[in-house]
């Protein structure tokens, strides 16, 4: 069975202050104002279902829900209910997210994973991603190739270091 990886960051599901932030969203996302989070949210669970499926890989790389225990609990299971495993980077708006280990493969704020070429036919070697919610000047491997991927820049931030140790 094929298995796909997926990397995805700030989805920001019940932030009701996020399209007042990121007015662009409004527009991508076919939505009507700054007002419109259950759109929003609708819409991420849509793309979410007609791309993620069974034993397919999450890795969230934090500000995942924003919403109280109970209904962080309802989307977790929206979101898990094709049978995917979500590895939940923490960021700084997952306080409720946090209560759910159960729901996840891995809770943490810095992951280190290595995909392996055996598993990945279009990898010509092993490939190491280092993954947090905030950009890193500096982390393991970086002079070996190793990719450090996050989120919580929400734009086309200037900020770019492609210089190697």
């Amino acid at each position: 069975m094929k298995q796909n990886v997926f990397f995805i960051a700030d989805l920001h599901i019940g932030h009701k202050n996020i399209l007042h932030h990121q007015k662009q969203r409004i527009d991508a996302m076919g939505l009507t104002d700054c007002n419109d989070i259950e759109l929003h949210d609708k819409y991420i669970f849509d793309m979410w279902h007609s791309m993620v499926k069974r034993n397919d890989i999450v890795y969230v790389l934090g500000d995942f829900i924003m919403k109280n225990q109970e209904e962080t609990l309802k989307v977790l299971h929206i979101l898990k209910k094709h049978g995917c495993k979500i590895h939940l980077i923490v960021g700084n708006h997952d306080k409720s997210s946090q209560k759910f280990d159960n729901m996840f493969e891995s809770i943490s704020l810095i992951k280190d994973v290595r995909f392996k070429k055996e598993m990945f036919d279009f990898l010509d070697d092993d490939f190491q991603v280092i993954m947090c919610h905030y950009p890193m000047k500096s982390w393991p491997n970086k002079c070996r190739g190793s990719l450090n991927m996050y989120g919580h820049i929400h734009d086309n931030s200037p900020w770019v270091d492609y210089e190697t140790d």
